[in-house]
Order: C-alpha cells, then sequence, then structure tokens
C-alpha cells in the first residue's frame, strides 16, 4: 500500500540551504502558482517527492534572492515588481508569496521607512543563493540584470574571469580558466595543452569568448 506524506505545519530547523531544501523536499502542503495541493503518495518513503509547483516556488525564490544580492541597497515592492514581475512571475501573487515565505524563514529582512516597504537580502539568504545558485541558469540571471540595467539599477557584482597555466605534470602546460559572478564561482575548467603558446592564447581570450564555451557547453551536455 501507498504510504502517504505525513504533513509538516512547522518550519524545520537547521541552516539556510537545509531550510531552503526541506521546503523543497519535505512539506506535504505547498502552495504555489496560487492553489493548494496536497502531496501525492510516494512509492517509497525513503525517496522524497519534490511537487513540480514547489519547484518553481524555489526557483521564484532565488530570483528575488539574486536580484536583492546585486544591489547594495534594499529594494522597494515597485522595483521587484518592475525587474521580476514581467520576465520571471506569472503574477503578483506569487512574487509575494514568495517574498513573504522568505522574510518568514529569515532570507529576507523587510523594512519601511516613510510609507515605503523595502527588502534585502540577509547573510542566510545570501549563503542559500550561493549553495543553490547553479539552480539558476546564466540565461536566467542575465535576463535580471539586463533589466536592473534598463531601470538604472545596475549589478553591483559583474562577470569577472580568471586564468592561469603552469607546468603539466605529463607534457605541455595546464590551463585554469575561471568565471566569477562576484564571489560565486559560474565556471571552473581545467585541461592540458601541448605549449605555452596556446596556454597563452586561451587565456587571452578567455574574458572575451567565455560566454560561448558556456553556450556550447550547455547544449552539448543538456541534449
Amino acid at each position: 500500500m501507498k504510504k502517504a506524506r505525513r504533513r509538516r505545519d512547522n518550519p524545520v530547523p537547521g541552516g539556510s540551504k537545509e531550510k531552503m531544501q526541506k521546503d523543497l523536499s519535505d512539506k506535504s502542503t505547498c502552495m504555489a502558482a496560487g492553489t493548494q495541493k496536497d502531496t501525492p503518495a510516494v512509492d517509497d518513503e525513503n525517496e522524497p517527492y519534490i511537487p513540480p509547483q514547489t519547484q518553481v516556488m524555489m526557483k521564484y525564490k532565488l530570483c528575488v534572492l539574486y536580484m536583492l544580492d546585486q544591489l547594495d541597497k534594499p529594494a522597494s515592492v515597485s522595483q521587484l515588481c518592475d525587474v521580476l514581475l514581467e520576465k520571471i512571475f506569472g503574477n503578483f501573487f506569487h512574487l509575494q508569496q514568495a517574498v513573504a515565505e522568505m522574510e518568514r524563514d529569515g532570507f529576507l529582512l523587510t523594512e519601511k521607512a516613510e510609507k515605503t516597504l523595502t527588502y534585502q537580502i540577509t547573510e542566510d539568504g545570501r549563503d542559500t543563493l550561493s549553495s543553490l545558485l547553479s539552480e539558476l541558469s546564466l540565461d536566467l540571471r542575465r535576463t535580471i540584470v539586463k533589466r536592473m540595467e534598463e531601470l538604472r539599477l545596475p549589478s553591483q557584482k559583474p562577470y569577472r574571469t580568471v586564468t592561469r597555466y603552469d607546468d603539466s605534470v605529463t607534457t605541455g602546460k595546464r590551463v585554469h580558466c575561471v568565471l566569477l559572478e562576484g564571489s560565486m564561482t559560474v565556471m571552473d575548467l581545467k585541461f592540458e595543452v601541448p605549449s605555452e603558446e596556446a596556454a597563452k592564447a586561451i587565456c587571452d581570450s578567455w574574458a572575451l569568448r567565455w560566454q560561448n564555451v558556456y553556450d556550447i557547453l550547455m547544449e552539448e551536455l543538456l541534449r
């Protein structure tokens, strides 16, 4: 007989990443797309069931955290809507729900000054974003940053490239190419090339062509 998941009404204690992961895999009731749904039964109680609606809500939350992490000051409700509502969220209810749940769980800090409500990311929120950043595609993050730039809310954490090479343990040179987004690593590639000239050429090209490399990797790996 299939066993239904037990309802858990209280937030699960633990670190920020654990909170987000528990929110994904352990709640038997989730609110997403404006509809309350009970988690269906699972064949193996040891295998966590992650409702599709909850996966969507997690990405909503990470988009909010990502935007706020780009800014050096709190964002107002209107700024969140201007950046995220059209391209990311289906409607204002989704945004409101994501923000409310993250404030409850300690990922966001809310302040009200002169009748204006603002939000800023907490350290728990920043730790969670760092741990789960890979859940947001680079294209989605670029969409957010581009929209912020259009609204004169420039990103404070542009992409940076780091390269170096040294002698290989076998032959030629070992090249190390890194793409950083603030303090977070987006790509980290290590490979061997036959000569120092090839290593220098790759290091010189990395800053200009990392986007092409990323796109090719994603296209090939996601086939």
